[in-house]
């Protein structure tokens, strides 16, 4: 394409958006939250856990009782930003997610633990039971 040309494409998909852009702009609900290359954005995501933004400080009480219980240790509040740790489950015959999304999940948060599950994309309908021993063990052993 030539130097100066703007071209708007929609995605759901980084690795994507990361072969075709030189700018990332993610919308959500209408307003731009996040915007850079594709490592720039990464380098925002990139951590040890997944860090959720409260509205306020008085948010974070209630954010952390509603997640109390759920993990063996609670999760880190840092002002108002709370980091919680990360399952990602993958369908091993998901058409709709590439497999190298696991990739690109564990660059942007290094310890995330990634479990493939026989079964297709929506492995909580499709594999259900396989799924929940999956969340249980993550529950115990793993956050």
């Amino acid at each position: 394409m030539a130097e100066g040309t703007t071209v708007l494409l929609t995605t759901q998909y980084l690795d994507e958006a990361d072969r075709l852009a030189d700018h990332i702009s993610v919308i959500d609900h209408g307003r731009v939250i996040a915007e850079g290359s594709s490592d720039e954005l990464k380098d925002q995501v990139g951590g040890e856990a997944l860090e959720v933004t409260l509205e306020s400080a008085g948010a974070a009480e209630p954010a952390i009782a509603a997640l109390a219980g759920f993990c063996s240790a609670p999760p880190e509040l840092d002002g108002v930003v709370l980091r919680v740790p990360v399952l990602y489950l993958q369908g091993e015959s998901d058409l709709a997610v590439p497999p190298a999304a696991a990739e690109q999940v564990r660059r942007a948060l290094p310890t995330v633990r990634v479990v493939r599950l026989a079964g297709p994309h929506g492995l909580l309908q499709a594999a259900p039971a396989a799924a929940a021993q999956a969340i249980m063990s993550f529950l115990t052993h793993g956050c």
